[in-house]
Parts: C-alpha cells; sequence; structure tokens
C-alpha cells in the first residue's frame, strides 16, 4: 500500500484524495466506489459525521430544511448529474470539495500539544525521516502549521533538541543554531550520521591493532607474553607457526581483551606477517591487513572466465541511468572507485546500458545494485541447482555439538567473467565531483545476474572438495553460506581453521561481521541450530507476523510463499492455508475476495508460526515413523524419530490431493496421502528406514480395491512407494491424536477400510463382484458399435447359454461405451425380482455400477475437473434399475477368449448376437435408449394450435409433456434450439444430429406461405 493507513496518516490520504479529484474529476459513482476501497466503514461513518457537520455551518437561514440541505450537497444515493450541464457541474465540483474538506476534517484527532515533543529521532534513523515524522506530529496534533515562516524558530528548536544524542550536541555547538534554517541544520545532521559509522570503525580498528600487537609479541616470546596470556582468556585462535597467514576471521570480543568469556566473538581480519631476519613483522603490512577497506575483495583467479550465452535473435537493450540526489550519488561514487580500484569494474564501450538502482543500507549507506532484469530476459537460463535448505540441514549429524557458521564476502564477485561476455553488464555514471560521464562494466559476476548464484554455488562446491574433514563432520554449503561442525569444540576449531585456511588460500574472503565460531547455538538461513535439534529464528518468524493483511492476490501469494518455507514446522499447514490457496485462483486482475474464512486462516497461520516448535535433526542411523491422515481432502503427518519412548517430530508434512484423488472413498484417499507424504518425507530420510502408520489398512485397500479406481500408471506408482518398497514398514494404528498427529494407545481400530468401501460407494450395498452361489439365471451382455458404409451401427444383446432374452439395434451414431451401459441397464431391468449373475466385458460399465456411479451420482454428474460426464441420463437409469433384481452380482470378464468356459461361450454369444442387431434398421421402442429426457427445470408452454394437433396424434400428457405413442416427445416450438443444444452435448455431428432429432422429438412443422 503506497498510502495511510488513514488512522495513522490521514494527510497523506487526503493529500491522495485531492490529486484524484482534480486530475481525474471523478462522479458520484467514482467517489464511492473510491471511499469504499481506501476507507473502512468506521472511517467512512466518520467522514458523513464530518460533512454534515460542515453542511449544518453553511446551511442558508430561509427556505431549507437540514435534511433538503444535506439530500442536496451529500446525497446519499447517485444524483445523475450530468458533467455537460453547467448546474449539475458545479454540483459535482462542490460535492467533491465537500468530500476532500469532510475528509480532512475526520482525519484530524484531538489536539495534543504534547506529541510532537514525542517524537525522538531513532539510533538508525535517518534526519530526513526523523524531521518528515516531525512534521506530520505538528500537521496532525496541533493547529501550527510548520511551513509558516513565524514557526520555523520553534520548528528548529525542536528539531535539534529531539535528533540523536551525537547529532544533538554537534547541533548545539553551532553558533546561532536557532537561527539557521533548516536546510543548514540538515546538512550538518547528515553529515554527522554519514561519518557514525566511519568513526565506529576508527574506534574498533584502534583496538583491533592493539590485540594484534599483543598477539603478535607474544607468539614470538616478545615482552608483551603477559599481556598476551590475559588476552588468550579472550581469544581462542589456534598457535600456528610464525610467518603463516591466520585466516580471515575469529571473533574477538569488544570490550577489553582481559575480561571474561571466551566463545562467540567475531574474527578479527587477516593476520599476516612476514617473516624477517630479526623475527620481527612489518608494522605497515600488519596495519595494512588490519584495515577492511584497504583489504581488497576476494578474487579465485583459477577459476576459469564464465562465459553468459545470449538469446538468438535478441538485440542490445540501452536503458538510461536517472539522476539522484547529490548525498546518494557520492555514496555510490565511493563504492565505484573501490571497486575500479581492484579491477571488478572497468570503463568500457558497450551497446548494452541498464542503469543502477541506490539500495539504502541499515547503516545509512548506499550500495550500488544494477537492474539486470532486461539482461536476464535476453541471455540463457541454466538449471538451478540451489539446493534444499531442509535437505541439506537433515545432513547434519546427530552427534555435533559445536558449530560454526561462515559468510563469505562479496561472494560473486570472486568468480571473472569473460571478456566476450563483460559487454552485456555495461552501465552508465556520472562522477558527481567531475560531472563527466562514463561507462563501465563488472569483470566478475554481478548481484542482480540470474545465473550468479547457479554459477558461484557450482564454483565453490567443486574448490571445498579439497576440504577433507574428519568423519562425522559435515560441511554444508547453501550459496555462499556455509557451516561446519564438530563433536567437540576443539574438534570444531580445527575444522573451522582448515575451512578459513582453504578459502584464503584459493582466494575467497569471509566475513567478519557475520562470523559464528565454534558455538553450540548458530544462526544458519534463519534457524537456529543447536546440538540435536533446529528452531525457526525469531527474527525470520517475526518478520512474517509483521506482514499486513493481503489487498491483491499478489500481496497473498507473496504472504504463502513466506509462510511455505516454515511449513515444516506448521502442523496441518496445507489444511489451514486450504481457503488462502482457494483465493489465488484466477487471474490476478479480478479483486481479491477475503471473507470470514480467509481471514481466519490468515490469523491461524500467523498464530501456528509463532507457536513453532523445535524439531529434531534426523538421524540417519536410526529408523524414521511417519504418522499420515487426511483431512478434508489434504495429507497432513509428522515424521518422527524415536528419543526413549517419546516420537520426537523431525517435520511435520502436509500437502493437497489432486483432483481425481478428491472424488475418491476415504480409505483410498489415505493411500494417495500417504504416497504424497512418503515422497516429501524420503528428501528427509535419505532413503532410511520408514515405518508408515495409518488408521487404514493401506495395503488390502489396494490389492482389493485398488484396480477397481486407479488407473494402471497410478497403481504401480503407489505399489512401488508404499508396498513394494523394502525400506517401508506398514502399519495400522489406532485413530490418530488431531493435535499430534501421533496415535491413541486407548483407541480401538475405527473401521474396516474394504467393509466401508463397499457400503458407501457400491451402486447398491448387497450387490457383488462375486458371483452368487445358486443363482436363477446367469446373463451375458454385450454393447457393440462398428462402421458401415460410412454409418456407425451399433446394437446390444442379453443372453443366456441357451436363450436369447433381449437383442435390438441402437440408434446410428451411438457409441461403443453407451451401448454396454444400455445391455447391462436392460440386463438388470429384465431380472426384475430374479437373483442374477450378469457378466459384461466392458471394464467401463463395470465400473460404472459397482464403483463411480454412486460417486457421480453424489456429486452432481461432474468430472473432476468440474465437467459433465457422457451419458448422465444413462448412468442415473443404470443406477435406478440395480434395485430390480431381488439379489444381483456383476463380474467383469475378458472379452473375445477362446476358452471353453461358460463365461466366455456366454460373452461370444452376447458379442455374436448384439453384432446381428446392430444390422437391422432402427425403430424406437419404449424401453429403447433415450437420446433426451425432458429435465425437470424445463417446463413447456403450448399454444392452442400446438395442443390441438397433440390430441390429433393420439398423444398422451405425461408430467407436463405431450408423448406421442411411439415414445417421441412432442416439443413446442419455443423450445427448439434449447432442446437441439442439449442433444448437440452429446457429441454427435451434424448429420447423425438431424437423424436422432427426428427419432427423439416431434417438432410441429410451420404452416407455410402458399404465395411462396
Amino acid at each position: 500500500m503506497h498510502y495511510g493507513p488513514f488512522c495513522n496518516k490521514p494527510a497523506e490520504v487526503t493529500d491522495l484524495i485531492k490529486t484524484i479529484v482534480d486530475t481525474h474529476n471523478p462522479t458520484w459513482r467514482d467517489l464511492q466506489q473510491l471511499m469504499s476501497t481506501i476507507f473502512n466503514p468506521e472511517e467512512r461513518e466518520k467522514i458523513r459525521n464530518a460533512a454534515l457537520k460542515i453542511l449544518k455551518g453553511t446551511m442558508p437561514a430561509r427556505d431549507m430544511t437540514i435534511e433538503r440541505w444535506v439530500a442536496r450537497n451529500f446525497p446519499s444515493e447517485d444524483p445523475r448529474w450530468d458533467p455537460y450541464k453547467i448546474e449539475d457541474l458545479r454540483s459535482l465540483q462542490d460535492y467533491q470539495r465537500l468530500v476532500v474538506q469532510a475528509i480532512q476534517v475526520a482525519g484530524k484527532p484531538t489536539t495534543n500539544m504534547s506529541k510532537p515533543s514525542l517524537v525522538i529521532q531513532g539510533a538508525s534513523e535517518a534526519p530526513e525521516a526523523f524531521y518528515a515524522r516531525l512534521l506530520d506530529a505538528y500537521r496532525m496534533y496541533t493547529p501550527i502549521d510548520p511551513t509558516q515562516p513565524e514557526n520555523a524558530r520553534m520548528l528548529a528548536m525542536a528539531f535539534i533538541s529531539q535528533s540523536a544524542p551525537d547529532i544533538r550536541r554537534k547541533l548545539q555547538k553551532l553558533e546561532g543554531a536557532l537561527g539557521k534554517s533548516m536546510s543548514e541544520l540538515m546538512e550538518v545532521a547528515r553529515k554527522v550520521f554519514a561519518n557514525r559509522d566511519k568513526i565506529e570503525e576508527q574506534k574498533q580498528e584502534q583496538k583491533m591493532h592493539k590485540k594484534a600487537e599483543l598477539l603478535a609479541a607474544a607468539l614470538m616470546g616478545g615482552p608483551a607474553t603477559r599481556e598476551m596470556n590475559a588476552l588468550k582468556k579472550n581469544w581462542n585462535v589456534p598457535r600456528k607457526e610464525i610467518g603463516e597467514v591466520m585466516p580471515e576471521t575469529a571473533e574477538v570480543d569488544e570490550a577489553d581483551p582481559f575480561e571474561g568469556g571466551d566463545e562467540g566473538r567475531p574474527i578479527p581480519p587477516s593476520l599476516v606477517w612476514p617473516k624477517s631476519r630479526n623475527g620481527n613483522e612489518t608494522d605497515r603490512a600488519r596495519h595494512a591487513s588490519l584495515n577492511p577497506w584497504t583489504n581488497p575483495p576476494g578474487f579465485a583467479r583459477h577459476q576459469t572466465p564464465i562465459i553468459v550465452e545470449e538469446l538468438p535473435a535478441k538485440h542490445p537493450i540501452r536503458l538510461r541511468q536517472r539522476a539522484y540526489p547529490r548525498h546518494i550519488m557520492q555514496a555510490i561514487q565511493e563504492v565505484i572507485d573501490l571497486y575500479l580500484a581492484h579491477d571488478i569494474l572497468v570503463p568500457t564501450e558497450s551497446a548494452w546500458n541498464t542503469p543502477i538502482l541506490p539500495i539504502p543500507k541499515g547503516d545509512g549507506r548506499f550500495r550500488p545494485v544494477q537492474n539486470l532484469k532486461p539482461v536476464n530476459a535476453a541471455t540463457v537460463t541454466i538449471h538451478p541447482l540451489v539446493p534444499n535448505p531442509y535437505v541439506i540441514l537433515g545432513l547434519i549429524p546427530q552427534t555435533a555439538s559445536w558449530f560454526s557458521v561462515i559468510d563469505l564476502k562479496d561472494a560473486f564477485f570472486t568468480i571473472p567473467i569473460h571478456k566476450k561476455s563483460q559487454h552485456l553488464f555495461a552501465f552508465e555514471w556520472e562522477n558527481p565531483a567531475t560531472g563527466r560521464k562514463q561507462q563501465y562494466t563488472w569483470t566478475r559476476l554481478p548481484q542482480g545476474f540470474k545465473n550468479s548464484p547457479t554459477l558461484f554455488g557450482n564454483a565453490l562446491a567443486a574448490d571445498l572438495e579439497a576440504l577433507n574433514l574428519p568423519k562425522p563432520e559435515v560441511l554444508l554449503q547453501y550459496v555462499d553460506d556455509l557451516l561446519v561442525t564438530g563433536q567437540t569444540k576443539d574438534i570444531c576449531w580445527q575444522n573451522t581453521y582448515d575451512l578459513l585456511h582453504l578459502l584464503q588460500r584459493l582466494g575467497y574472503k569471509a566475513s567478519r561481521k557475520k562470523a559464528q565460531l565454534v558455538l553450540q547455538k548458530v544462526r544458519y538461513l534463519g534457524y537456529d541450530i543447536e546440538p540435536g535439534k533446529r528452531t525457526l529464528g525469531h527474527e525470520r518468524k517475526e518478520a512474517i507476523c509483521r506482514l499486513p493483511t493481503p489487498r491483491t492476490k499478489k500481496d497473498l501469494r507473496g504472504f504463502l510463499g513466506a509462510a511455505g518455507f516454515c511449513r515444516i514446522w506448521i502442523p496441518n499447514f496445507s489444511l489451514l492455508a486450504k481457503p488462502l490457496y482457494e483465493a489465488t485462483r484466477g487471474s490476478d486482475r479480478e479483486p481479491l475476495l477475503w471473507r470470514k474464512e480467509e481471514q481466519k486462516s490468515f490469523s491461524s497461520l500467523k498464530h501456528a508460526l509463532m507457536q513453532a516448535p523445535s524439531l529434531g535433526l534426523p538421524d540417519l542411523d536410526k529408523p524414521f515413523q511417519l504418522f499420515v491422515d487426511t483431512k478434508q481432502n489434504v495429507a497432513v503427518g509428522v515424521l518422527t524419530q524415536r528419543l526413549g519412548t517419546w516420537h520426537r517430530p523431525v517435520a511435520y508434512l502436509s500437502k493437497q490431493l489432486d483432483p481425481v484423488a478428491r472424488g475418491w472413498p476415504a480409505c483410498l484417499k489415505a493411500v494417495a496421502g500417504t504416497a504424497l507424504l512418503t515422497q516429501e518425507s524420503c528428501k528427509l530420510t535419505f532413503g532410511q528406514e520408514l515405518e508408515i502408520q495409518t488408521p487404514h489398512a493401506l495395503k488390502a485397500v489396494l490389492e482389493t480395491k485398488g484396480h477397481l479406481w486407479l488407473t494402471n500408471p497410478r497403481m504401480l506408482k503407489y505399489q512401488g512407494l508404499i508396498t513394494h518398497n523394502p525400506m517401508i514398514v506398514l502399519k495400522q494404528s489406532t485413530s490418530l491424536n488431531p493435535a499430534t498427529l501421533l496415535p491413541e494407545p486407548d483407541l480401538d481400530t475405527a473401521h474396516d477400510c474394504i467393509q466401508t468401501i463397499g457400503e458407501t460407494y457400491a451402486s447398491r450395498p448387497d450387490m457383488s463382484d462375486v458371483p452368487l452361489p445358486r443363482p436363477d439365471y446367469a446373463l451375458y451382455t454385450d454393447g457393440t458399435s462398428f462402421l458401415l458404409d460410412g454409418v456407425r451401427k451399433a446394437g446390444y444383446a442379453v443372453v443366456t447359454l441357451t436363450d436369447v432374452w433381449e437383442a435390438e439395434p441402437l440408434p446410428p451414431g451411438t457409441s461403443a461405451q453407451l451401448a454396454e451401459l444400455h445391455a447391462l441397464t436392460r440386463a438388470l431391468e429384465l431380472s426384475k425380482n430374479l437373483n442374477v449373475n450378469i457378466y459384461t466385458d466392458s471394464k467401463y460399465a463395470f465400473l460404472t455400477v459397482q464403483v463411480h456411479g454412486a460417486l457421480y451420482k453424489e456429486r452432481g454428474l461432474i468430472t473432476a475437473g468440474g465437467k459433465d460426464i457422457k451419458y448422465g441420463p444413462q448412468i442415473l437409469r443404470l443406477l435406478d434399475s440395480v434395485w430390480a433384481p431381488r439379489k444381483v452380482a456383476v463380474m467383469h470378464c475378458r472379452g473375445h477368449q477362446k476358452s471353453p468356459s461358460d463365461t466366455q461361450l456366454g460373452n461370444h454369444k452376447a458379442d455374436q448376437e448384439a453384432r446381428h442387431a446392430a444390422l437391422r434398421p432402427f425403430k424406437l421402442q419404449a424401453h429403447c435408449l433415450a437420446l433426451w429426457d425432458p429435465p425437470d427445470s424445463m417446463q413447456p408452454h403450448y399454444s392452442a394450435s400446438e395442443l390441438a394437433q397433440a390430441r390429433e396424434l393420439d398423444a398422451s400428457l405425461q408430467g407436463g409433456w405431450w408423448v406421442l405413442p411411439d415414445s417421441r416427445v412432442f416439443l413446442p416450438g419455443h423450445m427448439a434450439w434449447d432442446v437441439v443444444n442439449q442433444v448437440h452435448a452429446l457429441h454427435l455431428w451434424l448429420p447423425l444430429l438431424v437423424t436422432l432429432r427426428k427419432l427423439s422429438l416431434y417438432e410441429r412443422e410451420p404452416k407455410r406461405n402458399p404465395l411462396q
């Protein structure tokens, strides 16, 4: 949000509204929409009351009531003012001014003259920002206008007395400070603020010089041995031979070196002591190495220069450099001069040019960042190889008790770019001192280039392979962040030294400020790492929880991305975030729908994040346990390892089921959810033994019901992940505790999965897929469809081994699937009050009646993607017909087999009879396949002439429709096109559509003009 909010910055919002009114001349409707967008209901009510108060003071004394005056000047309904009429335009402009004035009055808080005195400059706050806050306080809480000349002295006094201590002292020393202009005071304050860090750095460097001298004297047996013995208490650096290079690192306590503590202090810069004949080091070399600004950035000279490949047919991109305030350009020029001195930047002449953007740092300085988005779009993207943070954290050994974290300084600048590719990164810069413009380019990998993290990470990983650490110690690398472990403090020191020595030998430099050396608790990638566990960093949690309520789908995706990075710490993350993910669907141009459900989910995620528990580090020498359940089409689980008798959580896992799996029975959803979470857990277990516990009998469900619901590829996938994996053990546990997802030992098994699926999703609870032992009849059905002379013929048959119960042709164009459905339907209808076994070679018809039919009926005849299923009316007829037999079993058999079994003989006979029937001419019969059934939502209206014609045709009235003796529906003329569109939805091409329309429907012939 680029303004407000109104409760905190009413003047800013008022200026915004006034600007919109002056530039866009909004209508009454425009202003209503604008106010409903910017202000909440309480603020709108406050603005309305302010407008009424203003109108009461301006109401004429005669011939006007307050109600009429308000309705005329501040209407609550659209007055439909025409801006092209003089009177209406004047009324609209008065209304616009009244709205702006009312917003200004409503935003004015109660006068409080003490409020400006409470505005104090923060320790890291720039003078400009402090001055802006001071002006806002005067405007908001006092009737004083701080911009008026008569108030300049008062404002200067407040600015001086309420500035930061160092700035206040400097300003108070100025002669005639209260009489100076604000620009002069601001210039002095800005200089003090900019030089603050340099003064502090000088003090720190003086301390470091003294400590280094004491250390050097002690190492060479000089007169400072006593001081050095005291210094050892505060500086744990292993002794090395004189003349070696001490790596850039080891944190030194910034207090007196002779006062307590010996762990976790930042390391000083590199100590370089060249040997000399008399054993004394050179002061100049030592002092130079201790100055971080004279220390050049690292450079890995052994690395092969990078060649950046351009996309074909891409022309050079030229974007001009915009100007910035002088103090910003001076700050950036200092950095550019440093880079030029070390050949990181070189002058160039290139057809490419992209601008430099100044990014403010926390210390008030600026760093230049180049806008390389156009270059990124014009170059080839290499496959990123950045590791998953969760995966690499899982590599920390369980026995590690000490850690060191090292962040490389100016990491990308250590990798050179080939001269052939340097022209791509050119930029233009004007020296603020000389006014000369010059084009520069990078000779090292720049920040902002899309391939820089991958290229640098690969180069550093190859170099780190030379570091041999004793097992089980590990070195973790995430781009330029390194973590090294140690079982003991001494081992960790040695591993840290070996790493730093290798880095310096190869040309890399470590950041002194960010180094965390030999500690039992370190911050790595935003996580707190301790022996045996990892915790979300408090700063990361606070940063996410401070995010405001999203106003757009883009804002919401940003929140979900930040929260999703911490998802393994949040139980049921996908379940909590489900309403938010659903709210992001659709185009970004569509408004964000934010209701109570989304707000509840948003608040719940923040609360869960602040309550995030500590997780155990995976121990790859011990087996893992995965507890899985499914809730609201979301797979949720917890990955644990045993710590005594306690299941210690390693990660909380959750993932949405795919659209197809969401339509399955709960027990099959558990199979899909277990497969999903097993894949996720393998990223942390690295293929170690995994015990899966769930309230469902996964193996039994897959073996007995899987073939009915799952496609072959999905069946093989689930079997490979769950049942046929030798490293996975399946256990059916008792019901899981919904809070912890861990089993409750006092509860019994919840249900029988096989029985539950059979009773819930069968079209008839007692219908079986196993033949009845003593049926009255065994029926064999088949439907066929084939092309003959360009016309698709279709037919069906219901037979026994000795008789043909029914064999009839179907309408031309009928598909094989529809013919099979109709054959099975007729077999069920003909078996009324009988005990029958019915065999079909159509897997589609078999699964529809045994599995999917009830599901289709329950969710409204739609697919997993939300589209209408084919043959919906025929499926409903099939589901009704299953209740006709007294007992029934429907079996699937393979077609066109040559075995002499009764099943194959019956199937062959049904196939032959169906083909013979298809060759006969089709005649519409009462039990024939319905191409169009009148839906309940359509109500016909017959004219008088249509009613007379229906009676002439001997039609009968059935449910509001006139039906002819041949079962055709007599269709009113006004409904003809609607019905044709419905029939066309059966995917029929035009000639067959016309033919079948004549067979199913009767339309009245229009009367023709005899003169035509």
